[in-house]
């Protein structure tokens, strides 16, 4: 019975972080799209670079949530690690952007 009360347990906070993915990824796409055609190019640039590690946003909170279900410390500080890689990975793809030439 253990067993079974775990298992709801990660399939829950596995629904609870599809839940945060999908607001994050509808937020972040919906912001985008604005500043892509209202706003202008750098604002869109720096917010569309947050879209490429998204998936990093799912799996970090799915593992952050099971570990705070479970009461776990790995999983937890597992998942806040991805959580702020995502964030990296976004700020520094962005800042590499300004690597690329027009000319090649």
């Amino acid at each position: 019975m253990e067993k079974l009360k775990k298992f709801g347990l990660i399939l829950g906070a596995g629904a609870i972080a599809l839940v945060i993915f999908t607001l994050v990824l509808v937020g972040l796409s919906f912001l985008a799209e604005f500043l892509k055609n209202n706003v202008g190019q750098e604002p869109w640039l720096f917010v569309d670079s947050f879209l490429k590690p998204i998936a990093l946003v799912f799996v970090g909170g799915w593992l952050w949530m099971a570990g705070k279900f479970l009461d776990k410390a790995k999983p937890i500080k597992f998942g806040r690690y991805l959580l702020i890689l995502c964030v990296v990975v976004a700020v520094v793809a962005y800042f590499r952007s300004f690597l690329v030439t027009p000319n090649g």
